[in-house]
Parts: structure tokens; C-alpha cells; sequence
């Protein structure tokens, strides 16, 4: 391959490709942090850049870390803040045989809101020095002991500790409310209805919808509520 055909420059990440199907939050006019969860094999696996600063931690998955000329390893537990413009990768390569559900857990947030917060709260001056380092990236170490103990200690990853705790939430949501289930879906962390409906029944043994039947049936009312 000729150099004329190597595409060396990273693609900019921008609104109009922030799809919640890729596992980014629905967008929000007043957003501020914009949450992000996603699997590999993922189109989010790419050499590219966007204005906001990132800070990911990786749960699942080892592979090769990419970021500006930084080149290294990373396993779960790596957590590395990027900032403004600075293009990253993180490519996987011991995925088992149908990819990760779960392989990152992503924060983005804007760089403006949190310059305004320092003119008005002083502590917050004291996030500039590490804001200026995040340009280059920054990597935090120490975090995979804590990471392996995490799992010892609850037995089970902190994927599936998180998944327990919004499905939770979830089932109160189905009893005591009438939102839709698209709705509760969102409203407690999942980013696409087909997997927070295979994550619930793996836990429940029962879509969401069938769980609101169930327990409907339990109360002695006659409508289970809105899909």
C-alpha cells in the first residue's frame, strides 16, 4: 500500500455520528457529561479526535492502546483521560468468540463549562493542572488490584455487579410506574432496549414486559401499563 492510500489523518468525532445504537447516552440540549457504553468488536474502535476530553475505563478485554504517539497495553482497569482534540484507539485482541457486551465505560465532557465553574468555585482551580496533562493524555495506574478485588469480594465483575443494580432499579420502575419500557430502559443506564431486554431476562427469567404482567397480576390489577 502506497502512503497516498493510508488514511494517517484521525476521524473527527462529531454530534451528527453519536448514535445511541453505537451505545452513547440520547442527546440532551443541556447535556454537560456525556455517558458512554460499549462492546467490541464496535464501529467506536477507530483512530479518532473530538473537542471534548474522554476519560475511559476499561472493564473487559486486553489489547493495544493508541493514544496521540503513545503506544502500549491495556487490560481491565486501565483508565487514561484524553483531552481536546487528541486522537486515541483502543483496539482489542483477545476477544472470545462473540465479542464483549461491555468493554468500555466512556465519560465525555465539555472543556467550557468546567473553565466558567472555575471563575465561580474556587476548588475547582485546582482540576487546571490535570485538565493542561490530559492534553497529552494521562494515564492512571494501580487500578486492576482494585479491579480483581472487586470481583473476589462481590463475586462477579463490576459489569455485572452495575447490570444488577440497574435491573433493580429497573423492576421497581416496571411495578410502581407506567413509563414505557424504552423509557425505563434509558433511565437507568442501558443505551439500547435489545440488550437491557436480554440482560432482564437472564436475571429474572422474564422480558420486562412479561415482569410487569407478572407483577400486575400479583396486585390484583387488571392493566399492565404501557410497553
Amino acid at each position: 500500500m502506497t502512503s497516498s492510500n493510508r488514511k494517517l489523518a484521525p476521524q473527527f468525532e462529531h454530534d451528527l455520528i453519536r448514535d445511541p445504537r453505537l451505545g452513547y447516552e440520547p442527546p440532551s440540549p443541556s447535556e454537560f457529561v456525556r455517558c458512554i457504553e460499549h462492546g467490541s468488536p464496535t464501529p467506536l474502535e477507530r483512530w479518532h479526535c473530538h473537542d471534548e476530553y474522554e476519560l475511559q475505563l476499561i472493564v473487559g478485554a486486553r489489547g493495544r492502546a493508541f493514544v496521540g504517539d503513545y503506544v502500549g497495553h491495556f487490560e481491565p482497569g486501565h483508565l487514561v483521560l484524553t483531552g481536546p482534540r487528541l486522537p486515541h484507539n483502543w483496539i482489542s485482541t483477545d476477544l472470545p468468540p462473540n465479542g464483549l457486551d461491555v468493554r468500555s465505560l466512556v465519560l465525555q465532557f465539555r472543556e467550557e463549562p468546567l473553565r466558567d465553574g472555575m471563575r465561580a468555585i474556587k476548588e475547582l482551580e485546582e482540576t487546571r493542572p490535570l485538565l493542561d496533562r490530559a492534553r497529552r493524555g494521562i494515564e492512571f495506574f494501580g487500578l486492576s488490584d482494585g479491579v480483581r478485588y472487586f470481583s473476589k469480594a462481590t463475586d462477579s465483575t463490576f459489569t455485572s455487579f452495575v447490570n444488577r443494580v440497574r435491573i433493580h432499579k429497573a423492576c421497581q420502575l416496571l411495578m410502581h410506574s407506567e413509563n414505557q419500557i424504552a423509557a425505563i430502559c434509558y433511565a437507568v443506564g442501558f443505551n439500547n432496549v435489545a440488550n437491557f431486554n436480554r440482560r432482564f431476562r437472564e436475571a429474572k427469567g422474564a422480558t420486562p414486559r412479561e415482569y410487569r404482567r407478572q407483577a400486575m397480576e400479583r396486585l390484583g390489577a387488571s392493566n399492565p401499563g404501557p410497553n
